[in-house]
């Protein structure tokens, strides 16, 4: 007869009980699964014990035939180490095992990884400081340039014959521009996508800032709009988002189905205000200029418009938005996006 019973260190239950009764008897076989902590019944048979006491009152012959297979779910210490090394913890706790391995163990954690280790004891509490996580939406122009640089370091690692690690997180720097405490989302800009010389100090209705006029914010940076009337009548001031979207005329052109002699910013256009209309369920408004140029309205802020070119530049989508219709300013950014490719 086969038995399998739990647990396998036969301190207690019904290992234990079944243990008591067949160890005697030299005709049966015992299989230890794994390891079994110092001080427990499994832990002084593996050792070889051949009388083994059971508690005060009870000791027991040891003629059984005792075998020791290593069949556990339990990582060993490089199994610990290798999932350290995945999954890049701020923090280790270890919970199980000897005093002295954990020890040695935490010592090489802190060691090879620089990571805080802890192994408290049985009933003791344990506070860990941990850093805040804050949310935010990282603009496209900053994952690229991220990603780019993550994968050059990746191409100089393999052409000094060094393996690259798989990429488990991507290290960005930009800058955080914090929301009001839940209506609006953080935002992760590339420094590039503005000018801090540029950023507005909003403290009233009468901010002497460039806002009307010729005056006019560069691509990609925070301008301030000028004054408008809130509902109860009074001047305020809003911060305004904007960036150009450049593109190659040929290539959309191409994948539009367009020739040469078609408008194209007025087709580009076009396809972004069906899109708008379709996936983002937001009225889209058409509207045309004194010079007959084109502009998307969508939600109360956001316009998008083609760009004059001239010879030395390229072409491109002007965009702008409020700051209080970031979410639906990334919805718009990302099916324009669809549309140039």
């Amino acid at each position: 007869m086969v038995l399998f019973a739990t647990p396998g260190m036969l301190h207690i239950g019904t290992s234990l009980e079944v243990f008591k009764k067949w160890a005697p008897d030299e005709r049966n076989m015992l299989i230890m699964p794994g390891y079994c902590v110092a001080g427990t019944v499994g832990a002084k048979v593996l050792s070889g014990m051949k009388v083994v006491d059971i508690d005060q009152y009870t000791q027991v012959n040891v003629n059984i035939d005792v075998q020791n297979l290593s069949f556990s779910a339990h990582a060993d210490a490089k199994g610990i180490m290798e999932l350290i090394r995945q999954a890049s913890p701020r923090n280790v706790v270890l919970v199980h095992g000897e005093k002295s391995r954990m020890t040695y163990l935490k010592s090489k954690i802190m060691g090879e990884f620089g990571c805080p280790c802890y192994h408290p004891a049985n009933g003791e509490l344990l506070e860990i400081e941990t850093s805040q996580d804050i949310k935010a939406l990282m603009s496209d122009q900053l994952f690229q340039e991220s990603w780019a640089k993550e994968q050059q370091r990746r191409q100089e690692l393999q052409a000094d014959g060094q393996v690259a690690e798989p990429i488990t997180q991507l290290p960005v720097r930009g800058v955080l521009l914090l929301g009001d405490g839940g209506k609006r989302l953080p935002r992760l800009l590339d420094p590039s996508e503005f000018d801090l010389d540029q950023v507005p100090v909003v403290s009233g209705p009468n901010v002497n800032a460039p806002t009307g006029g010729d005056q006019q914010a560069p691509a990609g940076a925070i301008a301030e709009s000028p004054a408008a009337m809130d509902e109860s009548g009074t001047a305020s001031d809003t911060v305004v988002f904007s960036t150009r979207k450049v593109f190659d005329e040929a290539a959309v052109a191409k994948r539009m189905g367009l020739d040469a002699s078609a408008d194209l910013s007025h087709a580009i256009l076009a396809a972004i205000s069906e899109l708008l209309t379709i996936d983002s369920a937001q009225q889209v408004r058409d509207s045309k200029g004194a010079d007959r140029s084109q502009t998307i309205e969508v939600g109360s802020s956001i316009k998008i418009s083609a760009q004059p070119t001239d010879n030395d530049s390229l072409p491109a989508l002007l965009v702008s938005w409020a700051w209080e219709e970031e979410e639906l300013a990334t919805q718009v950014l990302v099916i324009i996006n669809r549309v140039l490719g």
